[in-house]
């Protein structure tokens, strides 16, 4: 299984646990309807409503492109991902909306191994966001998918024994890169393999 596959299949969990317990008074009926055709994975309907008239009457600009962004992670659909990502760069955001988008989107070009654009947006959390885990997590990223190296085993594999379900998984799917990296896929099987144990919560 590749971890490219994995990586998604979290973006999606991910994704569902967010909307689904996101509090916000003001939802709309159509973020409702736009939000439930992507948990469907209803992408005709998504595409339909995203660029309606009422959409963009009633859904902030980065509201509605970061609903974009998160259909196109999920479609794997770097064009689209490439376009709401620079229109994404051109909106003023708050600083929860900059914490967000950038660990999402340098997480994106990390797995991608894209070093560009990893290091783009590993300078701007590391500049702009002020989070330590934020920075934990992108000099992390960083390490494993773009300089190939084995420096954050010891501390992944110690923070597992008192993790349980979607983080363990998290540092899983890390591990199982690290392993993949030294060529020791005995391991990088072991630790898919509980990957999809721990993302179930089993």
């Amino acid at each position: 299984m590749k971890i490219v596959i994995i990586v998604s299949c979290v973006l999606i969990v991910l994704f569902e646990i967010w909307f689904r317990t996101k509090q916000k008074k003001e939802k709309t009926n159509i973020e409702d309807a736009l939000t439930q055709a992507l948990l469907k994975q209803n992408f005709k309907e998504f595409d339909r409503l995203i660029e309606s008239e009422e959409a963009y009457k009633r859904i902030a600009p980065f509201n509605r492109l970061y609903m974009k962004l998160n259909a196109s992670f999920i479609r794997d659909n770097e064009k689209e991902i490439e376009n709401c990502v620079d229109a994404l760069l051109k909106i003023r955001m708050n600083q929860a909306q900059k914490d967000d988008f950038y660990s999402k989107v340098f997480g994106y070009y990390a797995q991608k191994e894209n070093k560009e654009r990893a290091s783009y947006f590993r300078n701007l959390i590391l500049k702009e966001c002020k989070k330590e885990n934020l920075h934990v997590m992108a000099n992390r990223l960083y390490s494993i998918y773009i300089d190939k190296s084995d420096e954050f085993l010891q501390d992944l594999l110690s923070e597992n024994v008192s993790l349980k379900g979607p983080q363990k998984a998290t540092n899983d799917v890390l591990i199982a890169q690290i392993y993949n990296n030294k060529n020791d896929f005995e391991n990088e099987k072991k630790y898919l393999k509980l990957f999809e144990q721990d993302i179930k919560g089993e």
